[in-house]
C-alpha cells in the first residue's frame, strides 16, 4: 500500500468530512469553522503591524537616563528647603479681599494682606534666592520620570517667584533699582532651572513663569530713575540666563521616559472599560472588546513603535534652527518630511504612512498635544528677544535723549547681535520702542 503523499494530507480534512455523516459531520464543520476563524484572527494579528518598522529605543538610555548634578550646584536642593518653610497663600493670615490679589506683584497696588505674606516668608525667600544662584537644577532623574512622579515643586516655584517679584517691586518703590534687579534676575534664572533635565511639563511651567514676569520687568525697565549702566548689566545678565535654557532634545528624551510606561498601561484601553479608538455601537455591545482590540491590533506595541519613530525623527530635528528644519507634515504629532538628517530607520517609512499609523494607534490619546506644546515652548525665545530689545532701546533713549530710529543703532554699545528676523536698517517699531 502506497504511503500518503503531501496532497493526501492536505485534502484529508475534506476526505473526513465527505466520509462522515450526521452529528459527526456537524462536529467536523464546527471544528473546521473554529480553526478558520482562529487562524484568520491570528493571521490578522500577525499582519496588523506589517509596514510599521520597529526601530527599538530611539536613543542611548544609559547615556541620557541619568544626569550628574552635585547638590552644591543643584538649585532644587535649595528650592525644596524653601518649600518646606513656605507659608502658602491658603495658610496666610489675614487673607486678601480678592483671591486674585496673590498674582498682583506690584507693591504699590497689592493688597496689604499680600504684603504681610511677603513679610512672613523672608526665610524661604532667602533660600530660594540662594538656589537661583546655582548653575544647574535637577528635579528628577530623566529615567525615573513617569505618571507617578512627584512634581509638587512645579506648584510652589511660581509662588516663590511671585514673592521675589513682590520684593523686587518693594525695593524699586524706594529707589533701590539695583536691589530690585537682583530679584528679577533670580526670577529669570528660576524660569530656566525649572526645565533643566526635565520634560515638557516642566518647560511649560518655566515658560509661564517667564511670561508672567515680563510686565513686572517692563515696569522696572521704564522706571524714571533707571540708568544706562544698570541696563547694560541687565542685558548681560539676560543673555547669560538665556544660555541656561536646556536643549529641546533634553526635553524630548525626558518626555519619552515619562510616556513609555504610560503607553504600556493605557494603549488599547480606557478607564471605563471601552475602546479608546474606533469605538462604535457594535464594539460597545461586547464587554471584552478593549481586550480583543488590544490583542488584534497588537497594542501597546503598535503605539510604542509609532512613539519611537516620532521621537527619533524629532530628536534629529529639534535642536536645529527652525529655518533649517524640513517641512512639517503634521503639527500634532510633529512629523517632518524626510531630509539628510532623518535617521535611516525613520526614513524607511514615508511621513504620510507614519501619520496614517498614528491615526490607527492610540498615540494621540496617550501623548496628547505634544506638538503644540513644543511650538509654544520654543516661542519663549521671542520673550528674551523682546526683553533685550526693550532694555537696549531704553538705555539708548536715556543716553541720547531720544529713542533709536533703526535697530542698527543698538549694536555694539548695547547688543552684540540682533534677534533673528531683525536687520540693522529696520526701523524701531512701537511694540518694543521705549518711552
Amino acid at each position: 500500500m502506497d504511503r500518503p503523499g503531501l496532497l493526501d494530507w492536505l485534502i484529508a480534512p475534506l476526505t473526513w468530512l465527505e466520509r462522515s455523516s450526521g452529528p459527526k459531520r456537524l462536529g467536523l464543520c464546527f471544528l473546521y469553522f473554529l480553526i478558520i476563524v482562529v487562524g484568520g484572527l491570528l493571521g490578522w494579528r500577525w499582519l496588523s503591524l506589517w509596514g510599521l518598522p520597529d526601530i527599538g529605543e530611539p536613543f542611548d538610555e544609559a547615556r541620557y537616563g541619568t544626569v550628574d548634578v552635585a547638590d552644591a550646584d543643584n538649585a532644587m536642593v535649595f528650592y525644596r528647603k524653601a518649600f518646606d518653610s513656605l507659608v502658602s497663600p491658603k495658610k496666610a493670615k489675614p487673607q486678601p479681599v480678592l483671591s486674585g490679589a496673590w498674582e498682583d506683584c506690584d507693591w504699590a497696588t497689592t493688597d496689604p494682606a499680600v504684603r504681610l505674606w511677603l513679610e512672613a516668608n523672608q526665610k524661604p525667600l532667602a533660600l530660594w534666592l540662594e538656589g537661583a544662584a546655582r548653575p544647574d537644577s535637577l528635579l528628577i532623574q530623566p529615567q525615573d520620570l513617569d505618571e507617578k512622579s512627584s512634581l509638587d515643586e512645579l506648584t510652589y516655584l511660581p509662588m516663590l517667584a511671585n514673592l521675589a517679584k513682590l520684593e523686587a517691586s518693594r525695593l524699586q518703590g524706594v529707589g533701590n533699582l539695583e536691589g530690585a534687579w537682583s530679584y528679577y534676575r533670580a526670577v529669570l534664572r528660576s524660569t530656566r532651572h525649572v526645565g533643566r533635565h526635565g520634560m515638557s511639563l516642566q518647560r511649560t511651567v518655566g515658560f509661564n513663569m517667564l511670561a508672567r514676569a515680563t510686565p513686572d520687568l517692563i515696569r522696572w525697565i521704564d522706571d524714571s530713575q533707571m540708568t544706562p549702566e544698570l541696563l547694560r548689566q541687565a542685558i548681560r545678565d539676560v543673555e547669560a540666563t538665556r544660555k541656561m535654557t536646556p536643549l529641546n532634545s533634553e526635553m524630548i528624551r525626558a518626555d519619552y521616559f515619562g510616556v513609555r510606561e504610560t503607553i504600556k498601561k493605557v494603549a488599547g484601553k480606557s478607564s471605563r472599560g471601552g475602546s479608546m479608538r474606533g469605538e462604535g455601537l457594535f464594539s460597545r455591545s461586547i464587554s471584552g472588546w478593549p481586550i480583543i482590540r488590544q490583542f488584534l491590533g497588537r497594542e501597546p506595541e503598535r503605539t510604542q513603535r509609532v512613539h519611537r519613530l516620532i521621537v527619533a525623527s524629532n530628536l534629529a530635528q529639534c535642536d536645529r534652527p527652525g529655518r533649517d528644519r524640513p517641512k512639517l507634515l503634521s503639527q500634532n504629532p510633529m512629523i517632518y518630511e524626510i531630509d539628510d538628517h532623518t535617521p535611516a530607520a525613520v526614513a524607511s517609512i514615508r511621513p504620510q504612512e507614519l501619520a496614517n499609523w498614528v491615526a490607527r494607534s492610540d498615540y494621540n490619546l496617550v501623548v496628547g498635544n505634544a506638538g503644540f506644546q513644543f511650538a509654544r515652548i520654543e516661542g519663549e525665545s521671542g520673550t528674551f528677544d523682546f526683553l533685550l530689545l526693550r532694555m537696549s532701546e531704553r538705555a539708548y533713549t536715556i543716553e541720547n535723549g531720544q529713542p533709536p530710529k533703526k535697530y542698527g543703532e543698538l549694536l555694539g554699545r548695547y547688543l552684540k547681535s540682533l534677534p533673528e528676523g531683525f536687520e540693522p536698517a529696520d526701523p524701531v517699531g512701537p511694540a518694543t520702542g521705549s518711552n
